[in-house]
């Protein structure tokens, strides 16, 4: 099958970058045919390469909305459909999933796409949520599959009626085992009174709660704990490392910046931290339950899908500092309880979101909607 997937940003590495890096080498080591095309050039395009993906840059794909360049690349994204001949495209992001069903509807290509998260989740008034809502509703007329990574996606499609039930599919986010070889992980054997490695691997945007965090932090700052906070990103990073340095805790937590090496990092972490405003169904907490981590995240979007209350971890409801304070120090003080976690976070994903698996389900939706 030749499969053409198309997301806005090559950089700024987040959970849609990584789902479409797993699923284009996934597809390619199949025997399928796959070409990734990306607005911006970056650490996505790299990495496809050195996977033996082919990849292109194309520049005229923007998130800003801009009619001279939206229309440019609608004409070359026309152009260069009818040189490679896709059976299928498959688009991600916002901005890409309009300019790609647009073109596919007038070339008669089947098309899907990926919903990481819905335009109007995120909009800050209800203008310009509205204008998301239109926007949402005259595209689902465009497409032929809409692939949801988590249950809220869904569920929000069906209550706003942004497109029809026949054409939306809800299939989990899946990752690379990273937990292979890492049953003999140092961090359950040094005892309760060691350092607690906590890691939260986010990027710094509004969507993101980098700060009710901290101030959970604050209470427990004569602890022994060390969080790092993985990820790059303007909108609140200065802000963050205000108040963490009003508030004393500069010894106890470390901007890492941008990573490659997020799994890296979670394999010597005791917990792992997810603590946000929205989120889809996030890949940071797939990876570091293949790794075995007990999970401390917001209870957002699909989240309640991946951590289970009590069982693999703590859920806690957006911005509620003081029960994020003892859900940590609960975890942090009960080594045997985050080995418990881990297991249990293994187990989960061992029997729901393994990579596999959602190239399968994927590669199932293509095929149904193949003339």
């Amino acid at each position: 099958m030749k499969i053409l997937q198309v997301i806005t940003l090559g950089t700024n590495i987040g959970g849609a970058q990584i789902h479409i890096l797993d699923l284009a080498i996934s597809l390619h080591k199949r025997g399928h045919d796959v070409h990734v095309l990306t607005g911006t050039f970056g650490e996505l395009n790299q990495w496809l390469t050195e996977a033996g993906v082919p990849n292109t840059h194309f520049p005229s794909l923007t998130r800003q909305i801009s009619p001279l360049r939206d229309i440019q690349c609608f004409l070359k994204l026309r152009t260069f459909i009818k040189q490679f001949k896709p059976d299928i495209v498959a688009s991600h992001s916002s901005k890409a999933g309009i300019i790609v069903r647009l073109v596919c509807f007038f070339m008669q290509i089947p098309n899907t796409f990926t919903v990481h998260g819905w335009s109007f989740e995120g909009s800050s008034s209800r203008l310009s949520q509205g204008a998301f809502f239109i926007i949402e509703k005259i595209m689902g007329f465009f497409s032929h599959k809409l692939i949801t990574v988590a249950d809220t996606g869904y569920d929000l499609a069906l209550k706003h009626r942004t497109v029809s039930p026949q054409k939306l599919v809800t299939i989990y986010n899946g990752v690379r085992d990273f937990g292979e070889n890492t049953a003999k992980k140092s961090i359950y054997t040094e005892g309760g009174n060691s350092c607690v490695k906590m890691v939260m691997a986010a990027r710094f945007q509004v969507q993101k709660d980098h700060e009710t965090l901290v101030k959970a932090l604050i209470p427990l700052k004569n602890a022994s704990f060390h969080l790092e906070f993985l990820g790059d990103g303007t909108e609140t990073l200065a802000h963050i490392q205000s108040l963490v340095h009003e508030n004393g805790l500069t010894e106890k937590v470390r901007f890492v910046g941008f990573t490659s090496e997020v799994v890296n990092y979670l394999r010597h972490a005791d917990i792992c931290l997810l603590v946000s405003h929205s989120e889809g169904l996030p890949l940071s907490i797939l990876e570091a339950m293949s790794i075995g981590l007990p999970i401390i995240a917001s209870n957002v979007g699909g989240v309640s899908k991946q951590v289970k209350q009590g069982y693999n971890g703590f859920l806690v409801e957006r911005k509620d500092i003081e029960d994020l304070t003892e859900k940590i120090k609960l975890l942090m003080n009960n080594p045997t309880l985050r080995r418990e976690m881990g297991k249990n976070s293994r187990s989960l994903y061992e029997n729901e979101f393994q990579l596999d698996k959602m190239v399968d389900k994927t590669l199932d939706v293509y095929q149904s909607i193949l003339p």
